[in-house]
């Protein structure tokens, strides 16, 4: 047996998230990762486990999550015919875009160099039936944010800080330093309103840090956060001085990046 790793793409709105889960009384909820695994099963005659880079969300999206498990070396499915097998098995809001072999030690999760996330906000007075799985709407328009003021607090986000005030209850990371390498505000005109896209990137993600690094990015934009108090935050580590955690529609893994050519193509500016 050897390793393959792939690239998957999922609509997570009818996911209760990546990590399969059992319900309280009994059954399973859907998962993404159950739901591979069972594509995986019923392409191959037996039980497989499948790892994944990120442990999204119910409701979290992606476009980039990456997952492995062990495949025949011979007379399995050839590495390049796999997306279309598992496109063949799996359910339409899920799909697989990429493969390729990879060592047998290969952890998509532990292996990966940085990861990077998109929160998507749409600003118009009326939301959109087309964004409203995806993005934030925000009432206004164009001029009723704050855009310098939003781009300022991205810009501090930058850099090795301790993000323990960017962190939700319930987090079980051993330390809660973290490296952004990227918070950029993308702009672009849709649908007569105006999209933003804040992109992360970072060599690790604590507990709801994406959402309420993008809550606390929206309410710069708004005037209740100010550089000083996003300071006060990452010295003291106090989670009332940062913004809301927002819904998970906006966010989505766009990317995992592991150093490999091979996993680290794909399209979009990440």
């Amino acid at each position: 047996m050897t390793q393959a790793a792939v690239t998957i793409e999922y609509d997570g709105t009818r996911y209760h998230g990546f990590q399969r889960q059992s319900r309280r009384y009994g059954g399973a909820l859907r998962t993404v990762q159950a739901e591979i695994e069972k594509a995986v099963e019923s392409l191959m005659g037996k039980k497989v486990i499948v790892r994944g880079a990120g442990r999204t969300d119910a409701g979290v999206h992606a476009r980039g999550q990456v997952v492995s498990f062990a495949t025949p070396r011979e007379g399995g499915i050839p590495v390049q015919r796999l997306p279309y097998a598992l496109n063949s098995v799996l359910p339409m809001d899920t799909r697989a875009v990429a493969a390729v072999l990879v060592p047998d030690d290969f952890n998509p999760r532990r292996d990966a160099k940085s990861k990077v996330y998109s929160y998507t906000f749409f600003v118009r007075e009326f939301p959109s039936p087309f964004l409203e799985a995806y993005a934030l709407h925000v009432r206004g328009n164009a001029e009723s944010l704050d855009l310098q003021a939003m781009r300022a607090i991205a810009s501090l986000i930058v850099g090795r800080h301790d993000f323990a005030a960017f962190r939700s209850t319930g987090s079980s990371a051993k330390t809660t330093v973290r490296t952004v390498f990227r918070c950029e505000l993308l702009e672009e005109r849709l649908y007569g309103g105006l999209v933003m896209r804040l992109v992360l990137e970072a060599d690790g993600f604590l507990y709801n840090m994406a959402r309420i690094i993008a809550g606390t990015v929206l309410w710069a934009g708004m005037g209740k956060i100010s550089e000083e108090l996003l300071r006060r935050a990452l010295d003291s580590g106090d989670r009332r001085l940062t913004g809301p955690t927002l819904p998970a529609r906006g966010l989505c893994l766009e990317k995992v990046k592991y150093g490999i050519p091979e996993l680290d193509g794909g399209e979009g500016p990440w």
